[in-house]
């Protein structure tokens, strides 16, 4: 997903990967995204945050609940996850990379 202020623009995509697991509470798995300058969409709209839906399985058909993981330059932009979903508000008037 991509996130504009109060608007999110769901970019509908299933990965799955395996996880490492770290404790028995705790595990990690690693995202094929590549770091990068804030994208620009056909609309001239830059998007401040980029985000996943996030959701473990031990069988590959049950799943957990998907918790939303948002990434973002925490100099320029504050993120919260609300009930109604991601909004992100610029903090400073500068440009950011």
């Amino acid at each position: 997903m991509k996130v504009l202020g109060d608007t999110t623009n769901k970019l509908e995509t299933f990965q799955s990967t395996l996880a490492e697991l770290d404790s028995f509470v705790q595990a990690k798995c690693p995202l094929d995204v590549r770091r990068s300058k804030r994208d620009v969409d056909n609309d001239n709209l830059e998007y401040v945050a980029r985000g996943y839906h996030v959701s473990m399985s031990n069988d590959g058909v049950n799943y957990s609940e998907e918790e939303t993981v948002l990434i973002f330059n925490e100099t320029c932009v504050n993120c919260t996850v609300g009930e109604l979903g991601p909004t992100c508000v610029v903090k400073v008037m500068i440009k950011c990379n």
